[in-house]
């Protein structure tokens, strides 16, 4: 995975997440990362995208974007700035389904 280029992110102005953009076949894509606490010092990562419709994130969406690798290594580069800046948390990453979750997988051990 480290091979891609991870897109430029940055921490929201209220701190509760980190905004990119997805570039791909279907244009750009506002997208965010969230952490939120599940047990102490343990924290869920969430992978959004923007819903103009919803005026929110929401995780229930497939942006097929032709950019997986990229959003992978963006997700990596979060997460190793957010453990940077909260070295006393633990990240926990799952998908809202068994294919998001294998992708995952593949995406973490492909970056080790």
């Amino acid at each position: 995975m480290n091979q891609y280029q991870a897109y430029p992110f940055a921490l929201n102005e209220a701190e509760t997440h980190y905004k990119f953009q997805s570039i791909g076949k279907k244009g750009i894509v506002e997208k965010a990362i969230s952490f939120s606490p599940i047990a102490p010092q343990i924290h869920n990562l969430a992978l959004l995208d923007y819903c103009p419709v919803r005026r929110d994130y929401v995780d229930d969406t497939v942006t097929d974007n032709g950019d997986v690798p990229e959003i992978m290594a963006t997700v990596m580069a979060v997460v190793l700035k957010y453990l940077e800046d909260h070295p006393e948390n633990l990240v926990a990453l799952s998908g809202n389904s068994k294919a998001r979750t294998r992708l995952y997988q593949i995406s973490i051990g492909s970056f080790y």
